[in-house]
């Protein structure tokens, strides 16, 4: 009992002499202003979700540009591809890929439309294999702005 009494004053004691403390967490999502994105998690081709090592996200900034991210849910891969693609009122736009090995995610370049004029439809790829005797899983997303 008399430890718990002295651990208790201790603790007020370094609150006192430390002052107020306050924390801030970093958002790990944070775009930049008019950025939006979605994601859709990864899958065995043909099987579905059984369990989920990781996914795609697709972000973009109106019709301006998008890139692509493929990342794990936790902890690292062997093997992590990621694909940004699209199409604008002049047809395909050249797309960007990216790929890593041991890593945690993998993002592409961005791509530009090059009319803003006309909707865009941008498409987010990724794949990721847990282990190099896993099989691979795959994700997609889109969308049309």
């Amino acid at each position: 009992m008399i430890s718990i009494l002295i651990a208790i004053m201790l603790l007020i004691i370094a609150s006192w002499l430390l002052g107020p403390i306050t924390t801030y967490a970093a958002d790990k999502d944070a775009t930049i202003a008019g950025e939006k994105s979605i994601s859709a998690s990864s899958s065995l081709p043909g099987i579905g979700i059984l369990a989920s090592w990781g996914k795609v996200t697709l972000t973009w900034n109106g019709r301006n540009y998008a890139y692509a991210t493929m990342s794990t849910y936790a902890g690292t891969a062997y093997y992590l591809y990621a694909k940004v693609s699209g199409t604008d009122g002049l047809g395909s736009i050249p797309a960007s890929t990216n790929y890593a090995y041991n890593s945690s995610s993998t993002t592409t370049g961005k791509i530009f439309s090059r009319t803003t004029d006309s909707p865009v439809t941008w498409k987010g790829y990724g794949e990721i294999q847990d282990t190099p005797t896993s099989g691979t899983q795959t994700a997609s997303t889109s969308t049309t702005v």
